[in-house]
Order: structure tokens, then sequence, then C-alpha cells
């Protein structure tokens, strides 16, 4: 991220993106990167660096908003835009219309997402889901961040890609609406503030029964309710943020991809590759290489 920059475009009738790569204090571009649309009904974002401010916005400043629904998905928790502008940011932000969502509803073979298709019919007023995304989902968004200069067809390239991220969102959350009931707001705050003890317990000295003293919370319905929001167990949840440090230690300092795997956990560097490549789709070689 030596270069900040932002861009946004109407892809189609109401549909547009909006694509953010921002080095600190660069907070003035990202507000207006994220600001809402007027008609705007549906808002996916995918990111890959930083933290949820695009959330904290909607949170703290759309709350007034009727009808609109927010998926986000990343790995951390909620913040402001501040802290977020203060961390950098790299992400993709779809924003969809309620005309924009009813053509796609008539032209699809499967049913919108519960939450999506409530949404159009006024059941459900405004949302923030968070969501973990796919090993696809990152793939898209990377491809989008790093955009050749020299493609051909810039603007049909970037929205085949949009289209197919926000495919790819909806699957997710249609598996997610298919098999889960609603949290109540109680579980979700829980959630938030399990998600935050497990990126802060580095060493994972944090037993299970450990967590659910400091929650107040029965084993059984803490570790389904997670796996209902992030998608993950909590074994697999601490694994997935060993490798997401793993991977800003190699995109943000020069020790050796052996000295990474170590820090990581890992006695011998190729298990760690193949661990990274599961993980992430890419070597840890091709990570540090951009």
């Amino acid at each position: 991220m030596d270069v900040p920059w932002t861009t946004k475009a109407a892809l189609r009738p109401g549909f547009d993106v909006a694509m953010i790569s921002l080095i600190p204090s660069d907070t003035t571009e990202y507000a207006d990167a994220v600001r809402w649309r007027d008609d705007e009904m549906l808002r996916v974002e995918v990111r890959l660096q930083g933290c949820a401010g695009v959330a904290g916005a909607f949170a703290r400043n759309e709350g007034r908003r009727k009808g609109a629904l927010m998926i986000l998905a990343q790995l951390d928790g909620l913040d402001t835009v501040d802290a977020c502008a203060a961390k950098g940011e790299r992400s993709v932000i779809l924003s969809c219309s309620r005309d924009f969502l009813s053509g796609a509803a008539r032209q699809s073979r499967t049913p919108l997402p519960g939450l999506v298709g409530d949404l159009l019919d006024g059941r459900v007023s405004r949302s923030v889901e968070r969501i973990v995304p796919t090993l696809r989902m990152r793939r898209i968004a990377k491809e989008m961040l790093d955009e050749s200069p020299s493609a051909r067809f810039p603007q049909m390239m970037r929205e085949a890609k949009a289209l197919e991220l926000l495919c790819a969102a909806l699957d997710q959350m249609v598996d997610r609406c298919g098999e889960t009931r609603p949290l109540k707001r109680r579980d979700q705050a829980r959630i938030d503030e399990l998600c935050a003890l497990l990126r802060a317990d580095t060493g994972a000295k944090l037993s299970l029964s450990d967590l659910c003293r400091k929650l107040c919370w029965n084993e059984t319905q803490m570790m389904e309710c997670f796996k209902q929001v992030t998608g993950l167990t909590i074994a697999n949840y601490r694994h997935r943020i060993i490798m997401e440090r793993a991977y800003q230690r190699l995109n943000t300092s020069d020790a050796s991809i052996a000295m990474i795997s170590f820090e990581a956990g890992y006695d011998h560097p190729s298990n760690f590759t193949t661990a990274f490549k599961r993980a992430f789709g890419i070597s840890p070689r091709a990570a540090r290489q951009g």
C-alpha cells in the first residue's frame, strides 16, 4: 500500500463498486469512499486489511436509515472510521439499490438469502451481518485491488469480478440462512467479546472453560453461536488468526519464512507452507512477492 488510492464506479444502474487501498491518516479519502448512496439497500464489504470502520459508521451514523443491510466479510471486530484509518485499509465495497436487487431476484434460480428477501419485502429495517470471507471471496477481492493498469478491458473486467464477488457473498448468506436461526442481540454481543478475547489471547492460554467463565455462557451454546456467526470452530478461528498474522508479517517485515513459520508454531517450514496454502490459496513466498 505504498500509494494510497480509492476508486468508485457505477457498473450498472443501481450497482456500484468502491475499491480502497489507503495508508494510515487518509481519513478524508476513506470517508468519501464509504459514503452511502441515497437509494442503497444492500452493501457487501470484503475487507482484506484494516478494521471494520464502515460497519462502525453504519451503526453510529446510519442508525436512522430504514431498509438497509450490510454484509461485512472479515475477521476483525467492529471499530470506528478513525481507528480504521489509523491502521490502513484494503477493501472492496459493493452497493446495490432496491431496483437492482429486485431484478436479480427475478432472474435467480435460487431464492435470495432470507435477510435480503425480508429486506425487499419490508420485513426487516436495518442490519449488519458479519461473515468470514471464503477463499473465493478473498481471491476475487485481491484480484480487483491488484488490477493491472494495462488491462485491455478494465471496466468489463471490474464488472465481472464485482458480480462474481456479490454472488459469492450471497451464496454464503444462503447457506447461513438455511442452517441457522437469527441470534439474539445479547448473544451477538457475546460473540463480539469472544472474538476480541481470542484475538488478544495470542498464546492460546485461555481454555474453553476459561472463555465460558469470562462470558458467563454455556459451552455448547457458545460454540454453536460462534460457528453460526463466523463459520468456524473456535479452534479453527484461532488457527486462522495465526495465519492472518503470518500473512501480515510476510508483507510488513524482512523476517525469513522459516522464522515466521516458527513464530506461527510450526517446527518445519514445509508444514507451515501447506497450512498457509490451505488458508489463502497461495504459498508464503507468493504472498510476500505480492
